[in-house]
């Protein structure tokens, strides 16, 4: 199977850039980028990297941190972005007020998401560890074995999670009403 990663953000032209700095030389990977709102193509993907004959590997954003702190209507995208992806990349961080910068990284720690400023600027953070195919996503939705014999470790009697227990996980992003329209609403840039 060909790796694959995705590469979602605001502007295609940033994105394509993002793609040359990152996968330059590898001509293996197959490389999906999806500006704007990316819910639909989100919801297609495990589908389309099937048919495709790819695995995931990273899903990676990029936010203009500037445009994010000027308009408060873009937090729900944010928040879908670090919900969905394995690295979010922080560019044009100068303008924005350093309180601002704290607060929003603080909202994602504790998480298993990976949080760096673009273009990286000795934060110890090398590209490889950028575009490492292991999943750091909160979202379960692309995980073919979720569950499958993992042991869970919560105090004295030990369990295995059996696949067949669990209901398949459902994304609130991807929940639509009678009408097909989303519940969840995304602003996007």
């Amino acid at each position: 199977m060909k790796d694959a990663y995705v590469l979602l953000g605001a502007d295609r032209e940033k994105l394509m850039e993002l793609s040359r700095q990152l996968f330059d030389t590898d001509e293996s990977a197959a490389i999906h980028l999806a500006p704007g709102n990316p819910i639909d193509f989100l919801e297609e993907l495990p589908r389309k990297l099937a048919e495709a004959g790819q695995k995931l590997c990273r899903i990676i954003s990029l936010v203009d941190a500037a445009q994010l702190e000027r308009r408060g209507e873009l937090a729900p995208w944010f928040e879908m972005l670090c919900h969905f992806s394995d690295v979010v990349l922080l560019e044009n961080t100068q303008p924005v007020s350093p309180a601002w910068l704290s607060a929003l990284k603080k909202r994602v720690k504790g998480t298993p998401l990976l949080l760096a400023e673009w273009p990286l600027r000795g934060n110890g953070i090398p590209t490889g560890e950028i575009i490492y195919p292991e999943a750091r996503r909160i979202s379960q939705y692309f995980e073919d074995e979720v569950g499958d014999g993992i042991p869970i470790f919560s105090g004295d009697d030990d369990e295995t999670v059996d696949e067949e227990d669990d209901p398949p996980v459902e994304e609130r992003y991807f929940v639509r009403d009678a009408a097909g329209r989303r519940f969840v609403k995304i602003v996007a840039p």
